[in-house]
């Protein structure tokens, strides 16, 4: 299976910094980066680019994650299939119980839940040593979601409305760094997960 590049950890900032205040403007700024771009500004080439390489990635893997939920053919494919109603993964919520894990089929281990937004009664359970794998699965298909809730929380504290400055200060908005460093160690581990993880393997 011929896969897109890994994105870089400057490839995942730009993709934040590109994509969250392109939110914050109403689109005005990807207007503005194509135009820098065109007149030759090595910053908004590297932008797209950096962009670019994190959307085709991002794009790859939703669609192999929902391809792979409805094959039903091992506990990788039943993860992907959940994940894509699941509520968030967290270890501050992540509720521990002995169960059977429904990747690996080891019973009666210490799992956590995955629960689903759309059947209350239809969980599954995995075993507690692949919480960050399937955080960064959940996490990559909610892409758009997290940096949305980013944005959301950056603005209610915005008080200028100046393109320059907005651009300054998130691009010093700490959950911003922090988001893009997670989206590119998400990004390593989910493509290690469906090349490389032979304990999801069916």
């Amino acid at each position: 299976m011929r896969t897109p590049p890994i994105p870089d950890a400057d490839s995942c900032d730009a993709w934040v910094s590109y994509s969250g205040i392109n939110i914050l403007s109403g689109n005005d700024y990807s207007a503005f980066v194509r135009e820098q771009a065109a007149a030759g500004e090595a910053w908004a080439t590297a932008m797209l680019d950096g962009t670019a390489a994190v959307d085709r990635f991002v794009k790859f893997w939703v669609a192999h994650m929902e391809l792979a939920g409805k094959r039903q053919n091992g506990g990788l494919s039943r993860v992907c299939a959940q994940i894509q109603h699941a509520t968030p993964i967290t270890r501050e919520h992540a509720s521990f119980s002995l169960q059977d894990c429904c990747v690996s089929s080891m019973r009666s281990r210490p799992c956590f839940e995955i629960e689903s937004v759309r059947f209350a009664n239809e969980s599954i359970f995995v075993h507690h040593s692949l919480l960050q794998h399937c955080q960064c699965l959940w996490a990559l298909y909610n892409t758009r979601t997290l940096l949305g809730a980013i944005v959301d929380a950056f603005q209610e504290g915005l008080q200028s409305t100046n393109l320059f400055e907005i651009c300054q200060e998130f691009a010093a908005c700490g959950e911003r760094q922090e988001f893009a460093r997670f989206l590119a160690v998400a990004a390593r581990r989910v493509h290690a997960v469906f090349t490389e993880e032979n304990f999801f393997q069916p």
